[in-house]
């Protein structure tokens, strides 16, 4: 027998009874998502849930997600683990609201993230840090991220030399 929601949630049947339906908040967060390249911590599971809602309305998740555990898994190796409430005390960041609250748990990924770059700028002597080479790094070997770092760049300046 599964526990009570309130149980595992705090959110109890009241607290929604007036809320919008499934289909309608879907919806209107597919039209506020539209292009842009979603980051979650553990996306696997938010990939899972958002293309399965999505399904039931006939959509597509057309954007890539980018999965903050598994950058912190090459960002910050000696973590003792990579859950989101580790990695904020090992980064030591600041906690404003409870985890696994939407927006406690969105805005503290949003700060490790800004802190996952700023450290990727550090210990690789890089200026700036795109999306695309954090998406880039999720899927690279934990013990070569700053080769590939290197890489990254060195390809990009070959690549997008100005013609003479």
């Amino acid at each position: 027998m599964y526990p009570a929601p309130f149980v595992v949630t705090g959110i109890t049947d009241k607290m929604v009874s007036s809320a919008p339906s499934v289909s309608t908040i879907m919806g209107e967060f597919a039209n506020f998502i539209r292009g842009v390249p979603l980051i979650a911590h553990n996306a696997s599971f938010d990939k899972q849930f958002l293309d399965w809602e999505f399904g039931h309305l006939g959509l597509r998740r057309e954007q890539s997600m980018i999965c903050s555990m598994l950058v912190a898994r090459r960002v910050y190796p000696s973590s003792p683990n990579h859950k989101l409430g580790t990695l904020v005390d090992f980064a030591i960041l600041k906690m404003t609201g409870r985890y696994h609250r939407a927006e406690a748990d969105a805005e503290i990924t949003a700060k490790l993230w800004v802190e996952m770059k700023n450290e990727i700028k550090r210990c690789c002597r890089v200026d700036s840090v795109p999306i695309d080479l954090m998406k880039h790094i999720q899927k690279v070997p934990c013990r070569s991220m700053k080769r590939h770092v290197h890489r990254y760049f060195r390809l990009r300046s070959y690549y997008c030399k100005p013609n003479s």
